[in-house]
């Protein structure tokens, strides 16, 4: 097996933690399906945009994040593993490979499904500029997200995600109104960026490690969807109530104890600050949305 192909198997096959390695029971196995496009999207089929677009950064960020183990589960690549694989155990090979036709299996699968996209590009003649022609680009996406526990195929939670752009194109000799591929690029840059954060969090939930010196510690670090600056609420949350007529569990009960700010973002963690006074004092394990 050549370099370039083990270096190929081994970015399919096997999971990268670009943030560090992570305990294994905090360790889950996902895979992206690609997107299917909803009649109120169909305009994305008509301008020729790539969805898998949407997939690569999605897998990207997901392996960031450091919580997920990622695998893909492009068809054509798929193939080229099984390939792989074939030739590895045929005899005309000096190392190994997997036992031949067996994948990894996951544990969830995201199905993402582009409910609605809308694109309005809006060239005018500038007045200081006689000839030439100001472009302005707006356009929002949304996407539905659907996850399946790949086990039981019972749907573990759904989830909208949406995403919008507005940006000052460059100027031309005549009008121009069709929406570009970098606008395109920069939507699906921002649609996936919300939608990384939003899956990890419900696989996830954002939680108080430790409160100390005024400064909240949550388990959630680069690549995990925060930024500093962000502004967050965080919850005091008690035991879980029990249903008595049925034994089986409402959840816990929360209390809002106010704002917070994420002030620093680590590789493991992140550290936040009261946006005013707190109703009380956070304790390990309040949850942070």
């Amino acid at each position: 097996m050549t370099a370039l192909t083990r270096r190929f198997v081994t970015a399919l096959v096997l999971a990268v933690g670009l943030s560090g390695p992570v305990r294994a029971d905090d360790e889950m196995s996902i895979a992206v399906i690609t997107p299917t496009i909803a009649p109120a999207a169909q305009d994305i089929k008509a301008r020729g945009y790539d969805t898998q677009d949407i997939v690569r950064l999605l897998e990207e960020g997901l392996r960031n994040s450091g919580r997920f183990i990622v695998y893909d589960r492009d068809k054509t690549n798929e193939a080229a593993v099984l390939a792989e694989q074939a030739f590895a155990v045929s005899g005309k090979a000096a190392g190994n490979a997997a036992e031949f036709g067996k994948l990894k299996n996951v544990n969830l699968i995201v199905q993402p499904t582009i409910t609605l996209f809308k694109a309005e590009v809006r060239s005018r003649e500038m007045d200081e500029n006689p000839g030439r022609y100001a472009k302005q680009e707006k356009a929002s996406i949304t996407i539905n997200y659907k996850v399946l526990d790949t086990t039981t195929m019972q749907i573990k939670f759904t989830l909208n995600v949406d995403a919008q752009i507005e940006a000052q194109g460059s100027t031309a000799n005549k009008a121009d109104t069709q929406f570009s591929n970098e606008g395109w690029q920069k939507l699906v840059q921002g649609i996936t960026k919300k939608s990384v954060s939003s899956i990890g969090d419900r696989v996830f939930p954002l939680l108080v490690v430790r409160f100390q010196n005024k400064q909240i510690f949550i388990n959630r670090g680069e690549g995990a969807g925060l930024e500093v600056g962000d502004i967050k609420e965080v919850f005091s949350t008690s035991e879980d109530m029990i249903d008595p007529s049925t034994g089986k569990s409402l959840g816990a009960a929360e209390e809002s104890l106010g704002k917070i700010k994420i002030q620093r973002i680590s590789p493991k963690f992140s550290v936040a600050v009261p946006v005013g006074e707190l109703s009380g004092e956070p304790k390990a394990g309040d949850t942070v949305r």
